[in-house]
């Protein structure tokens, strides 16, 4: 995840040299302008890419091939401002997403296609810049 350009760089490693290839790249967002990216996640199952963009207070979900690449799967907004992190809990059944400028943790439920469906939200007093890795 690129922040200046909130793209998703995809790369070809090679084992035996160590070196590695630009094969994709991902726009997380029709209009670049003004977006910032903010975190990535790998969902336990290796099927789903999440990744937060700033500017455009979203989440987006990407799919994983079989050969790695990714497709655009789906988007929802991030239930507030500028969501500068986001964790999923360890079973993949949960993302929890932490928006700075508008102080509040929103909580999503992942189903088995990698949708994510909003299920809660709570405020923080002194503002929400990172979720703490849920164990």
């Amino acid at each position: 995840m690129t922040e200046m350009t909130a793209q998703v760089n995809v790369y070809a490693y090679q084992p035996g040299t160590g070196q590695t290839k630009l094969v994709q790249v991902c726009n997380t967002t029709e209009d670049l302008t003004g977006v910032l990216g903010a975190a990535i996640r790998l969902h336990p199952t290796e099927q789903w890419l999440y990744v937060s963009v700033r500017g455009a207070d979203k989440i987006v979900v990407f799919q994983i091939g079989g050969d790695g690449l990714l497709t655009l799967h789906s988007e929802i907004g991030s239930g507030g401002k500028i969501p500068r992190d986001f964790d999923l809990t360890p079973d993949g059944k949960l993302l929890l997403a932490a928006n700075q400028d508008s102080d509040n943790v929103c909580v999503y439920r992942i189903d088995d296609g990698g949708n994510l469906y909003p299920i809660d939200q709570c405020d923080s007093a002194i503002g929400a810049v990172t979720v703490v890795h849920v164990i």
